[in-house]
This record gives C-alpha cells, structure tokens and sequence, in this order.
C-alpha cells in the first residue's frame, strides 16, 4: 500500500501545478529562515526619488553625473561597477546627449569606463534576435580595443517563473548569433581578471577559480540573503557629493558595487520569495517585492558566497516517497485510527521542521510537497482500509445492514432503541443436541456441520433482508424491518423461512458428509412491536430487539416438535402477509393449529403452517 502511494505521489509531482505549489513551500522556508549570513562585500547605490529631485533632471542627462560617481567608486578600490540603469541606444542623438559639454553629455560617462575599467553597462534581451542597447557614446570603450569584451555589456532581464516570481536566474543567453552573459556574470569576470567559461556539458560556468554550478535548465537558483532592504544602500547623491568634497568612502574597497534606481516612482520591481502571501500563512508588514538592482545583489551574493540550493541524491523525489510510504504505512496499519492521527500529524510537522534545517543550515531542498502528500494519501487509505476492516468485522459479527445502519447514523450507538412493529424469526437444528453428544470426543466435527450449515444458510437470509441478529448454538434469530424499514416484513420472513427448508433438503449430501444423515431444521415467526437498538454497557452494546414478541417466536419455534412441523407462522404474521402470497407459501389457513399452551405465555396465538415442498438433492421439487 505504501509503494502504490508512493508511485502515485511520483506520477503527481511530474504535473505543473505541483511543481508550483513545491515552488510556493520554498518561499515560505525563505520567509521562515530570515536572513542568511553572507561573507559578500556588496554594495548598492541606489537612485532614490531625493536623488532624482536634487538633480532635477530626467535620467537619461544623468551621464556626467554617473561619470563622477563610477570614478569615484572605482577610485575608492571597487573590484567592479555594475551601472543597472538603461538610457536606450536610439537616443543618442538627442542633443542635451550627443552635444560636447551639454547637461547630459553622454560622452563623459563613456570616457569614464574606458579610463578606470571594470565597469559593465547594461543592455535587455528582447528576444533571440533583438536587443536593447545602452547609449552609443557609454560604449565608447568599443572604440579602442581590438576585441570586444562581451563583459563590457551584459544583459540585465529578470527571469521570472511562470507565477511572475524571480526565483532563479539565466546566466547565458544566446542574442544577435552571441552568447551574452548576465549582468552579474559580467561583473564576476571583471572582479576576478577571467574570461566567462562555459561548461555546457557538465552544467557548469567557471570563471577563473569559481565554478557555478547550474540547475538541468541552465539557470542557477537566487539562495535569497534576506528579505527586502537586507543590504546596505548608499545613495548617490551621498556619493556625488563625497566626490565633489574629496570625502573618503572606505565602504567600496574591495567591493561589487551596484548602481541602480530604487526610486519606487520608476516601478521597477519584482515579486521575490518574500512576497508570496499564499507559502507564508501568517501577516507580515514585509511587501517582498524588490528592485531589480537589489535581485542582482542577491544574485550575486549566491555566487560569491556559493551559498547553492542543493538537492542530495538521497533526497531525490522517488526514492524519498518509497521511504516515506513504506514506513508511514507499516506504522499506520499498525496503530489504531487515534494514534494513528497522531502520527501523522508528527509526520505532518517533523517533515516541515526537517525542510526548515536543512534549508538553514545546509541549503537543502527537496519536494516538501510529495512528501506532506504521500503522507495524506496513506493516512487516508490506511483509514479507509481500516474502516472497511471494522465495517467487514462487524458485519462478520452482526450483519451487513447494522454495519450500514451504524455508518449512516453513529447516534444508534447510544443506549435505548426504538418501539416498532418488527417480524422476528427463529431457526435451530432439530436433534442437535443428540449429534452433539454422540461427537462429544470430536468437537471439531461438531463446529464443522455448524459452519457449513450457516454458510448455506445465512445468505438466503440476507438475500431476503433479514438482519442476522445472533446465532444461539445451533440457532439463529433474524430481524426483519429492522434496521432498515421493510413494508412487506411479514412476507419476507416468510419467504426467508421456505428458503432455509429448502436449501438444507437440497444439500442432504453436504449433511450426510459431516455425519448428520438426515438433517431437518424448524422455524418460527412471529410479528408485533419489540424495542429495537442498542442495548448492553456503554462499553459493549448489542443490537438487538428486545420485547414480548422475541420470546413468543422462540416459543412458536419449539411447536414445530410437538407437530412434526418445519415453519410454523403465528396469527400476526398472517394478517400481515397479504392473501394472494397464501398458495405461494403453502399456508394451510384452514386449519390453524392452537397449541396446549406456550411456555412462559398465558395469551395462546393461533399458528399456522408454511409447506415447503420436498426438494432433491440435485434441486427437483417432488
């Protein structure tokens, strides 16, 4: 049963929508974390909306500006400057940018990078085919150099999950027939003084001595350092007015430092981990949204501390699942349904405290989801099993209608029943007592003509809807409209009691096998009201029906002796019988029998006899 849940589960995680909800447990393991130690020396300078109105002017004449803010920084010992802010190439002949010393003179900026290096511009993947570029004179650098750096421009796009969440990032790029690296790549490179390896084949980028490895769709997953404003920000007017003021900045030594906008006017914001609502399950006054600049900064921190988000082998999805099932479902066929809820409530919180340390602590991550669902699917199989056991045990001890009834409506369970008008039947085996005594030395034989004779037997009952109530020995005692409601109940028990006859006198040669050559039965029935339900200790109950009317049908069952009778039927039960089922039945109306009296009983009814023709044993009526 576990292997089957188990594979189930498997077949389920290779669907899309499961790959989401595993996607969404992650978040809130990143929101349930905090923040993550990080060795990266990473800066941000960010474009605020105070920046914007200090300069007051649009972004695209910041180039000067940026100029004395990219030597600064590099001046002050960063390993490399990443400018995450687009002015498009086909505005380069607007003429506040294309015009020598004009407030936005492109010019300036560009010269800037091609004297203190390592600066990577940004440039957005439209598609395969198409581009945008960064101005023209920013690229000035191109100019000069034999070969073109494909570090010098790298793409900034976020990769975005089908949900619009950035949870990994593409680090190639195939654009205008070139592989085109991700701005943080780029910026790698230019720290590290190496060219861009990739290693295709094994899924991996290596630059100088860092290898990164890769997921099996080529993107590297963002291990998120914290949530939103985790890093420090320095704002650019801070730093444009340190360089006009000489002020040291000891903070870039050393540093990859970021320039972008982080002013929330420009909507340049994303959907992080931490803004998944639906993984968390609890408020927070953390938006989780980030801006572009600040998703590079976690980027790159995944890289510079290979901070990685692994999957061992030992917790790959199939092999995890067989584990799983198996063991929840020896342990839950092996406890009852109360412990049983208990385990799998722990299996429920120990699974999500073991996902919880190992993310924290290892960078682990596995599919949480399978394994909170194959713990679903046994606990609801093993109680379903568990439920048919108990309902198969209780109709094997009672019957198949109080099982259901039980079901339907638990509330019977209760101590006291119900007054109603029910037909009663009883049955034993004449001269059992004799064959008992002459196989008193093998009680096995005894048990094995008992068995057979109510495997024959108890189906033609439940075949005509009588409610086994118990058996007695050799005897048995059936209800009928009871617990299910039965307008022809009369009829039926009728009907039931002719059944029995002929069934024991079509298997004379069963009989004759297990020693009892000969074998007959009587039967009595008996209609008027009884209390039916649950009667007993609240500890033990028993269904049953209880009243005047169950003693008289033992009493009539006896009469069958005294008058060489098989179904003796009372007065009752006749008039509830309608006339025309009489031939059918073989009532004899015409001559009732009264007996000398009833044990027990001063009030006599008048009993009637069933004839049930004689039946071969190869079924022919005679």
């Amino acid at each position: 049963m576990g292997i089957a849940c188990a594979l189930l589960t498997w077949l389920l995680s290779l669907t899309e929508s499961h790959r989401g909800l595993d996607e969404w447990l992650l978040d809130g393991l990143f929101f349930q974390r905090g923040t993550r130690p990080t060795s990266a020396n990473i800066v941000l300078v960010g474009l605020d909306d105070e920046s914007l109105k200090e300069f007051g002017k649009p972004l695209a004449y910041l180039s000067p500006e940026l100029a004395q803010v990219v030597g600064k920084i590099r001046g002050e010992g960063a390993k490399a400057v990443g400018i995450d802010l687009m002015v498009p190439e086909d505005m380069s002949n607007l003429p506040d940018i294309a015009t020598p010393g004009a407030i936005g003179d492109a010019r300036t900026l560009g010269q800037t990078i091609l004297d203190v290096g390592n600066v990577v511009l940004p440039k957005w993947i439209v598609d395969e085919n198409t581009s945008i570029q960064p101005l023209l004179q920013w690229r000035f650098k191109s100019l000069f150099d034999d070969a073109v750096d494909p570090t010098d421009v790298a793409f900034v796009n976020n990769t975005e999950d089908p949900d619009q969440f950035v949870r990994r990032q593409q680090l190639l790029v195939k654009s205008d027939g070139q592989a085109v690296p991700h701005f943080i790549l780029a910026m790698i490179a230019k720290g590290e003084n190496a060219p861009i390896d990739w290693d295709d084949a094994n899924h991996r980028i290596k630059i100088g001595s860092r290898i990164f490895p890769l997921e099996d769709d080529q993107k590297v997953r963002i291990n998120y350092v914290g949530p939103p404003d985790t890093f420090p920000v320095v704002p650019f007017r801070e730093v444009l007015q340190a360089t006009k003021n000489g002020t040291p900045m000891p903070i870039f030594q050393d540093a990859y430092v970021i320039i972008g906008v982080t002013s929330r006017g420009l909507q340049d914001y994303h959907s992080s981990p931490y803004a998944n609502q639906y993984a968390r399950f609890a408020p927070s006054q953390v938006a989780g949204l980030m801006n572009g600049s600040e998703i590079h900064l976690h980027l790159l921190a995944t890289l510079l501390d290979e901070a990685y988000l692994t999957t061992p082998i030992w917790l790959s999805t199939l092999p995890l699942l067989l584990v799983c099932g198996v063991l929840l479902s020896a342990g839950l066929t092996r406890l009852g349904i109360e412990w049983g809820l208990l385990l799998a409530v722990a299996y429920y919180f120990g699974w999500k405290a073991l996902a919880l340390i190992w993310f924290r602590d290892f960078g682990w991550h596995f599919s949480l989801v399978s394994v909170l669902r194959v713990g679903m699917i046994v606990y609801v199989v093993a109680v379903t099993l568990r439920w048919r056991l108990l309902r198969r045990i209780l109709r094997a001890v009672k019957s198949q209608p109080i099982a259901k009834a039980f079901e339907a409506d638990p509330r019977q369970l209760k101590l006291g029943g119900e007054n109603r008008c029910v037909t009663v039947l009883f049955a034993d085996v004449r001269s059992f007592t004799s064959f008992s005594e002459r196989h008193h030395a093998e009680p096995v034989k005894v048990v094995a003509l008992l068995n057979a004779y109510f495997t024959k037997i108890v189906p033609v009952i439940e075949a005509h809807g009588g409610t086994l109530n118990q058996y007695m020995g050799d005897g048995i005692m059936v209800i009928f409209n009871a617990p299910e409601n039965q307008p022809d109940h009369a009829l039926r028990a009728a009907r039931a009691a002719a059944a029995m006859i002929r069934i024991v006198q079509k298997n004379h040669a069963l009989w004759t096998k297990h020693g009892y050559e000969g074998m007959r039965i009587g039967v009595g029935i008996h209609t008027g009201m009884a209390v039916v339900g649950a009667v007993g200790a609240p500890s033990r109950l028993d269904y049953s029906a209880i009243g005047d009317t169950t003693n008289t049908t033992a009493r009539i069952e006896a009469e069958n002796k005294q008058h060489g009778t098989s179904v003796l039927i009372s007065e009752q039960t006749l008039l509830a019988i309608p006339p025309q089922f009489y031939a059918e039945l073989g009532l004899q109306t015409e001559n009732p029998i009264i007996p000398a009296g009833l044990k027990g009983k001063t009030a006599v009814p008048r009993l009637y006899e069933v004839r049930v023709e004689a039946v071969s044993a190869e079924g022919r009526v005679g």
